[in-house]
Formats: C-alpha cells, sequence, structure tokens
C-alpha cells in the first residue's frame, strides 16, 4: 500500500472515532422528553440541564371523584424513579410521598383497567446483578391520600 492511502486510511480512521466519541458523549435527550425536578415541575427543555432532574418513563391518565389526573413515575440518573400525581397538562403536581415506591428502583408500572385509579408497581430491591422484585399496589382513588399495599 503506497504512503498516501496509509495516510489517507488512518485519517479516516481518526475521524470516524472523534465522530464515535462526541456522537457517544452527547446528552441522551429526545424531542420527546419530559423532565421534573424533585418536586414534580415540568422542566422546560429550553432550560439548561439540571443534575436534579427526573425523565418521564411512565405516565397515565385516570378519573376519581370526577376529576381528571395525571400519574407519571418519572427515573433519576441513577436509576430511582419518583413518582407525582398532578391535574391534566401537569398543573398542580405533587409528590406521592411513600417509602414503598418513592425513589425505588421501578421494573414496570400497569394500570389493570384503563382510566381508573389503580396501578400496579413491580419494584425491584437494589440495583445490582439479579436482585427480587415484588409487586405493590398503588390505589390513588384518593390522589391526596394514596395508599400504597403488598400485592
Amino acid at each position: 500500500m503506497s504512503l498516501k492511502k496509509s495516510i489517507f486510511f488512518m485519517s479516516l480512521s481518526i475521524t470516524t472515532i472523534a465522530t464515535f466519541i462526541t456522537v457517544s458523549a452527547l446528552p441522551n435527550i429526545s424531542a420527546d422528553a419530559i423532565y421534573v425536578d424533585k418536586t414534580c415541575q415540568q422542566i422546560p427543555l429550553s432550560q439548561p440541564r439540571s443534575i436534579d432532574r427526573f425523565e418521564i418513563d411512565y405516565q397515565f391518565a385516570f378519573t376519581t371523584a370526577e376529576q381528571s389526573y395525571l400519574l407519571y413515575a418519572a427515573r433519576y440518573q441513577d436509576g430511582a424513579y419518583i413518582f407525582c400525581v398532578s391535574k391534566p397538562n401537569y398543573l398542580s403536581p405533587q409528590v406521592i410521598r411513600n417509602e414503598k415506591i418513592n425513589f425505588q428502583f421501578i421494573d414496570n408500572i400497569v394500570q389493570p383497567e384503563k382510566g381508573k385509579p389503580t396501578f400496579i408497581v413491580t419494584v425491584r430491591n437494589g440495583n445490582g446483578r439479579n436482585p427480587s422484585s415484588a409487586p405493590v399496589r398503588l390505589d390513588l382513588k384518593n390522589p391526596n391520600n394514596p395508599i400504597v399495599t403488598s400485592n
């Protein structure tokens, strides 16, 4: 191989590696991502990136006592979740204060009946290798007084 071709391929390899490093170092931000702070307040994407932000992974609409609400669970950088309930469009948000689900590692959240205020949350016991997990039931019939029970 000629010296010119060797230099060309070496230059191409360096450019490829530099591009890969640049792209992989970019923050994982999606146009669809919604972020909240530790009080469940929505953070606009235009706001500078904050360390203390949670990305919403789960959200469900439900109705109780003829009022519409939104349940959302948002993941922190370490993988733990914060649970929030609000009026539609993230208005009047509040943190669901319950140690069985809040700031725990969550495998899944399902709403067995669409629009109903009952949810099954699969809580993982730790963030290590092969941790056990257990389902709990989240009842939001009264959003100001959520009830979490073992399932």
